[in-house]
């Protein structure tokens, strides 16, 4: 997240996702992304209430997927976490959820 910020819209580097909770956490994903898009301080509509998500940002990899990141461990309940960054969710045939309240068990 700090890193993507820091570099800004347009800018393409080397970023790890993932993993950082511990090994139930799966394996960390390295990926070259350019920043799309960017945003501080992100919130989103939970029926007549604002939710925080913290920074948010947009990044898309090389292999074309796009992935939005927040700094704030919440889940989404509003398309409006992704439309605020731009994105027009109309233009994607699958949009995938990570939801933190998904376990399994090992």
């Amino acid at each position: 997240m700090r890193f993507c910020l820091e570099a800004g819209e347009g800018s393409t580097l080397q970023l790890r996702i993932g993993g950082k909770c511990g090994p139930t956490s799966g394996t960390p994903v390295d990926l070259e992304v350019t920043v799309r898009g960017t945003l501080r301080n992100g919130t989103q509509s939970f029926g007549p209430s604002t939710n925080l998500t913290g920074d948010i940002v947009w990044v898309q990899s090389t292999n074309g997927i796009d992935l939005v990141l927040n700094a704030t461990r919440t889940q989404v309940f509003n398309p409006d976490v992704f439309t605020q960054l731009g994105i027009d969710l109309t233009n994607y045939r699958i949009i995938v959820v990570k939801s933190p309240n998904i376990s399994t068990l090992v």
